[in-house]
């Protein structure tokens, strides 16, 4: 009976590590600015590009710079998935290899890392085409959104003020 018990434990183990390997965010997520970080998402920019003062220059190197990157991530994004359909077939087998499922893993997390990594090069990319005086717009502009979400928060709480109730 012992006998059964480690191969059990090993495959657990291994399937557990793959669900957070392959646990991603959401896309809204991944949208949405970080508190404490500017806000440098391009598609964010594009939108309040008047209010913060944007010249068509900067609008346009803005775009350049995001599509490079979206365009540099795609090989790197595409070469991860494979890995990630490899380590799902290889875990499916009856006896997996555990040297192929290990290297598959942190490889997998190697590109996560890199892919993270251009994430934050982008947006000091981004960065670095404000001026100064747009930063602090754009980051007074999120802290106007950040208290307005708080707000409507608050009015959908229990105890908060009561919506009219429909006639």
């Amino acid at each position: 009976m012992k006998s059964y018990l480690m191969p059990v434990v090993i495959v657990v183990a291994v399937l557990i590590a793959a669900t957070a390997v392959f646990a991603q965010p959401g896309e809204r997520n991944r949208l949405r600015a970080r508190p404490g970080k500017p806000g440098l998402r391009p598609e964010m920019l594009l939108k309040v590009a008047d209010e913060i003062g944007l010249t068509d220059e900067q609008r346009e190197q803005i775009k350049d710079t995001w599509a490079s990157h979206k365009k540099s991530t795609i090989k790197l994004k595409s070469a991860k998935e494979e890995e990630q359909v490899d380590l799902e077939t290889e875990l499916a087998s009856d006896s997996p290899n555990m040297k192929k499922v290990k290297s598959l893993i942190l490889d997998i997390a190697e590109k996560n890392g890199e892919l993270k990594y251009m994430e934050i090069e982008v947006m000091q990319d981004i960065k670095s085409i404000l001026t100064d005086e747009q930063l602090e717009k754009l980051k007074n502009l999120r802290e106007e959104f950040r208290e307005k979400r708080q707000e409507r928060i608050q009015e959908m709480r229990p105890g908060g003020p009561r919506m009219m109730p429909r006639k």
